[in-house]
């Protein structure tokens, strides 16, 4: 029964993070490097590319866009180490532990 709540957390998770990533928001240089890196095949490089709008994005006014790199960073995290979900669910885990309170 956990394997199945698990494997059903990561597909809506992968479903999010690809709604999200095709999403009809303003594209940026940064978000343009993100979306460069995946069509080239790259889910490492798109994940160090997400660093950056992570960071800068971490406002309560851009609460959005946090959440959005944060969840595709999961996901692509979790396709670079094998497509594993307990991957996925973990790196987000420890991602949401280290936002700063009120994030």
């Amino acid at each position: 029964m956990m394997k199945h709540a698990t494997l059903a957390l990561v597909t809506l998770v992968v479903a999010l993070g690809g709604m999200l990533a095709m999403s009809a928001s303003p594209p940026r240089d940064d978000w343009q490097e993100v979306q460069e890196a995946l069509k080239n095949g790259l889910p490492g490089t798109a994940t160090q590319r997400l660093e950056p709008i992570i960071r800068r994005s971490l406002q309560p006014w851009d609460s959005g866009r946090a959440a959005k790199a944060i969840g595709l960073k999961a996901v692509l995290e979790g396709s670079v180490t094998g497509c594993k979900p307990e991957q996925s669910i973990r790196q987000l885990q420890a991602t949401i532990q280290t936002l700063p309170a009120g994030t």
